[in-house]
């Protein structure tokens, strides 16, 4: 089973650039169809906004367990927190 492949015999019926095709073509609709739900589901709008959110934490985190913040960021991380709370 493993030293034949089944490809080959399906060449005598179907010409191997249909074949291809038929992979790209699926490969698209699976593509097509799982942005298709994310739209309509609109999920993608809370991932992105929880990854804005994960990203100001992280971030925030950061800043208060650190012990040499440059002035910029600590300034900038201030106003951050003030906007997160």
């Amino acid at each position: 089973m493993i030293t034949q492949n089944p490809f080959t015999e399906l060449t005598a019926y179907i010409p191997v650039y249909a074949m291809q095709l038929y992979v790209v073509a699926m490969a698209l609709l699976v593509i097509g169809g799982t942005l298709l739900d994310v739209i309509h589901k609109k999920s993608a709008r809370y991932f992105f906004e929880n990854a804005e959110k994960a990203k100001k934490y992280l971030a925030l985190f950061l800043w208060m367990t650190s012990n040499r913040t440059p002035p910029t960021t600590s300034s900038a991380m201030r106003t951050t927190y003030a906007c997160i709370a």
